[in-house]
């Protein structure tokens, strides 16, 4: 697996081309997440909720990304 920045985004979901791929999310201090791009926004979007605002103050904060191309996990 490749870990990427949050300035990099996943591959688009098969079943709606206005949202990536779920991903898995980590920031600087170790919280981790599952979010998706949304496209037609322009913007991350998470599904679970952390002790941490990824958007604090308006400003997205950092973190990286990874998960299990799809073509990798339907082998199974």
């Amino acid at each position: 697996m490749k870990f990427h920045k949050n300035t990099e985004c996943p591959q688009v979901s098969k079943g709606d081309k206005n949202y990536s791929v779920d991903v898995i999310t980590s920031n600087p201090d170790g919280f981790l997440n599952i979010g998706f791009y949304d496209f037609e926004d322009n913007e991350w979007q998470f599904h679970t909720d952390t002790l941490t605002d990824p958007y604090e103050n308006g400003i997205l904060q950092p973190f990286v990304w990874w998960y299990a191309p799809t073509e990798r996990i339907e082998q199974f």
